[in-house]
């Protein structure tokens, strides 16, 4: 009984004085790390923020020319499956499919 606690006490001291500070060290971040990338991080964000804005625009302004109500379903799926189309053409050339937009609103009278 007496060579468990000792073996049990012995156990605790190394996991105090050696496993406890090794792993605290482990778990920091240098100054250098943290201090540097926040800047890109924040933009990267601000640049995410603005993008969904800008999308949350876009579909309002095609809801509107589609004079859209939440009860006719079919112009609601079709709204859908443009706004799809409209985003994965923006992904492949975007230059291209702002000129497209800009001349449909010219047009229309937007």
């Amino acid at each position: 009984m007496i060579k468990w606690i000792v073996a049990i006490l012995i156990l605790l001291i190394f996991y105090k004085k050696v496993i406890a500070p090794f792993a605290r060290r482990m778990m920091e971040i240098p100054k250098e790390e943290w201090t540097g990338d926040i800047k890109p991080l924040l933009f990267e964000e601000e640049e995410g923020i603005r993008e969904q804005e800008d999308n949350a625009e876009l579909q309002r302004r095609i809801k509107k020319r589609m004079s859209l109500s939440e009860a006719d379903m079919k112009k609601k799926l079709r709204y859908e499956a443009y706004a799809k189309t409209l985003r994965e053409k923006m992904e492949e050339n975007p230059k291209e499919t702002g000129d497209i937009i800009k001349n449909l609103l010219n047009k229309n009278g937007g």
